[in-house]
């Protein structure tokens, strides 16, 4: 690669941040894709949980939607400034403007698009998921197209749709590298 070439490619992000619709496989393929890069896993779902020593269902029902997405914000500002970390960011982080603008400053946004067909066989009757609604397939698919039209402002898309894990990481694996290596 010529010199010129190298000076006009990005630095590889500090950060990457999975993001996309509960049951896109997020998490699974966050793990994998932290492995394989040797980076450390974390997942802003579990790390709100660990701090406010309850569910996210539970800290739905009693305090809100609104006091979780607060819990979730803190946990990306918490990770302002790390390096090498892969994170599972929660369904509806990314539709707030200030996480998206804090997750393109500290890296690279790759969104795992799952068509509703394999999100609603993933989730089956979505136990733990305050706002799966597997009754209302009206309410479901609202929500889901309304979240897709913020996801497609990621930097990356990755077809997340009835494949293996393995399969989702790899792709992202390869995505990320055809840009930054």
């Amino acid at each position: 690669m010529s010199r010129a070439a190298a000076h006009v490619l990005p630095p590889f992000p500090g950060l990457l941040f999975l993001v996309g619709f509960m049951g896109s496989g997020k998490s699974e393929v966050g793990r994998r894709v932290a492995a394989h890069l040797g980076w450390a896993f974390e997942d802003t779902d579990r790390a709100v949980e660990r701090e406010r020593g309850r569910s996210v269902e539970r800290i739905f029902r009693e305090a809100g939607e609104e006091r979780f997405r607060e819990a979730e914000r803190a946990v990306l500002r918490g990770l302002s400034g790390r390096v090498a970390v892969v994170v599972a960011t929660g369904g509806g982080l990314f539709l707030d403007r200030s996480a998206r603008i804090l997750m393109r400053q500290g890296g690279a946004t790759v969104w795992l698009d799952a068509d509703l067909d394999t999100v609603r066989s993933r989730l089956g009757s979505g136990t733990g998921r305050p706002l799966w609604n597997a009754a209302d397939p009206i309410a479901v698919r609202e929500l889901y197209e309304r979240r897709r039209a913020v996801y497609a402002l990621c930097r990356f898309r990755v077809d997340a749709s009835a494949d293996t894990p393995d399969e989702v990481a790899a792709r992202v694996l390869h995505t990320i590298r055809a840009v930054y290596h």
